[in-house]
């Protein structure tokens, strides 16, 4: 038995509407002061787990306000899994659970500032000591300035982002404008393609970095730029004859508007050189 280099098959207007047509929704306003959540916001007067809300998978926003003041270290005595840090909706820094950093340094402020962390859930431990593997925040979250003892931060508003259909069903695009409007904020991409004749195919998610899609409604996983697969297969059952919705939900804005970078993104045919077996097998 020959082993047979697999294609992937994009229909090409996949290329034209997926390169410059995406409308985008951000989780985030340029303030920093809208949350694209399902619901009202909870409040507490310190960050919980996520699982304390009844949700055992997506994100998890967390808000609250800082006061003026120098140069600080924000931690939390962890963060299941990967968090995102916010000031005034500009990403300040990252958290990861892989290598127990739970610790940001955030720059000096003159006059009060959103603080939002953004935390992703990536599948739980079910074996060992963290067999029972609770998301979001482990308080306390503190924050330390100037030498002096860290301060526990109280007031949070908490917003659930399951990635559920009522919740992507419930979001509103607006058409991103031609320079990309990218403030490499997480933000859900939309397109509409239209397809001829439907057939298995693959989503081409170099340029992705991190984050999730959908086809239809249907949930296609989850992609990451860290690791060896950088496309997700489309079963054909999940297409349909004429316009087809995909919705992804990128960490960080994707670069492509320019005409080369859409030619290199989903121009070919053909699997890239970097995923192909470099000769036949047995």
């Amino acid at each position: 038995m020959r082993y047979q280099r697999f294609m992937i098959l994009f229909p090409h207007s996949l290329v034209r509407y997926l390169a410059a047509l995406v409308p985008v929704i951000a989780l985030l306003d340029a303030s920093g002061q809208t949350a694209r959540a399902a619901e009202a916001p909870h409040a507490h007067r310190f960050a919980i787990g996520e699982d304390e809300y009844d949700q055992g998978y997506g994100c998890i926003l967390y808000r609250t306000k800082l006061p003026a003041g120098p140069e600080a270290s924000l931690e939390a005595a962890a963060i299941h899994d990967v968090g995102q840090v916010f000031l005034d909706g500009e990403r300040i820094g990252f958290t990861d659970r892989r290598s127990r950093n739970f610790r940001v340094q955030l720059p000096a402020r003159t006059q009060a500032a959103t603080l939002d962390i953004l935390v992703e859930a990536m599948g739980r431990v079910n074996f060992g000591v963290e067999v029972h593997d609770r998301k979001g925040i482990h308080g306390p979250v503190t924050l330390a300035a100037g030498g002096k003892a860290p301060v526990n931060l109280r007031g949070w508003q908490i917003f659930r982002l399951p990635l559920d259909l009522p919740m992507l069903g419930g979001l509103e695009f607006q058409r991103a404008n031609s320079s990309g409007g990218s403030t490499g904020a997480p933000g859900f991409w939309r397109a509409t393609v239209n397809v001829d004749q439907p057939g298995d195919c693959f989503l081409d998610m170099r340029l992705w970095g991190k984050g999730f899609a959908w086809v239809n409604g249907h949930n296609l996983g989850s992609c990451w730029n860290f690791g060896p697969q950088q496309t997700m297969y489309v079963p054909a059952p999940w297409l349909e004859a004429g316009d087809n919705e995909i919705i992804i939900l990128a960490f960080s804005s994707p670069t492509i508007w320019s005409s080369n970078d859409a030619a290199t993104w989903l121009g070919t045919r053909t699997a890239p050189e970097a995923h192909r077996p470099s000769e036949a097998l047995p």
